[in-house]
């Protein structure tokens, strides 16, 4: 009898367990699980600290409003409700709230005034934030520090390959030649090479099964001389190699074989598109190593 009814019990705990998790809210942002949330009358507020700092964005004070800049960096804490917000040069007002030293902001329009995009999923209750799949804010792009590129005839494209325009200027035999900055959409034609991990989160959602893909991606400089002025464009595309998503990382300069940090992408994938290794697109832009000038035989 006491079996019994421990049995019972622990099977009434477990249910209560099941209930309680099936019902708790999920936010991830980036990819990442956020903790500082609250749902009221069906709306989601986040923390605002929290949600821009997870989405590696910066934030300041001008006067009574809050500007947010798409580079990673933070700011100061929130220590009152903004006037307005302000990202991109653009206005903008949400519904905000502060508790506890806290400043909570409605979600929905938080992310869609700051680039972000979202999806919902009711089965697991999980609410998560991306970039949108074709922004590139303004004061995120940044402009190369060395030579322009320009293509040399017609749309510069030569085999997957934009070569910037010959300044003329000849080496003597037996000196290096400085390198040009070059664009290659090509990753055999490359000297840059990428390490792409990812895996599909298959799922039900509205009657269907969707396919979200998570994962990371890395590059390595594969030549034997360092390479300088590194700007990779990373992008997810459909089966006629339309980019569905695009990330944007600008590298710098890698020396022989050295690695980047391993960069984390997550794409909702609302079409359910079929995502396989052809699906990842990549356009490296990088300035060639010096190479050596050979002496013209007649």
């Amino acid at each position: 009898m006491k079996k019994a009814t421990l049995l019972i019990c622990l099977t009434v705990l477990l249910c209560l367990v099941m209930i309680s998790s099936g019902w708790a809210m999920r936010v991830f942002v980036k990819n990442r699980p956020m903790g500082g949330f609250f749902v009221s009358k069906g709306s989601l507020y986040v923390n605002v600290e929290e949600f821009l700092k997870m989405s590696r964005y910066s934030w300041k004070w001008n006067r009574d409003s809050l500007v947010v800049s798409a580079v990673k960096g933070g700011g100061p804490r929130l220590l009152k409700e903004p006037g307005s917000y302000n990202f991109d040069g653009r206005k903008f007002k949400v519904s905000d709230v502060y508790s506890d030293g806290v400043l909570y902001a409605q979600a929905k329009t938080l992310a869609s005034n700051i680039g972000l995009e979202y999806t919902y999923t009711p089965s697991s209750k999980t609410m998560e934030f991306f970039t949108a799949s074709s922004y590139l804010p303004k004061s995120a792009t940044k402009k190369p520090t060395t030579a322009k590129s320009k293509p040399t005839t017609g749309s510069g494209s030569t085999g997957g390959i934009e070569t910037a325009q010959d300044t003329g200027e000849k080496s003597k035999p037996g000196e290096k030649k400085e390198g040009k900055i070059v664009t290659i959409k090509e990753v055999k034609k490359s000297l840059i090479k990428p390490k792409n991990e990812y895996f599909t989160d298959s799922r039900m959602q509205g009657g269907r099964l969707t396919g979200g893909v998570r994962g990371e991606v890395y590059f390595f400089n594969s030549a034997k001389e360092k390479i300088t002025n590194i700007d990779i464009k990373f992008m997810i595309c459909d089966g006629d190699g339309t980019p569905l998503q695009t990330w944007n990382y600008n590298v710098g300069t890698l020396a022989p074989n050295e690695k980047t940090k391993k960069y984390e992408y997550y794409f909702t994938n609302p079409s359910s598109f079929n995502i396989n290794n052809s699906s990842f697109k990549y356009e490296f832009t990088y300035k060639e190593p010096p190479k050596e000038e050979k002496e013209d035989k007649k």
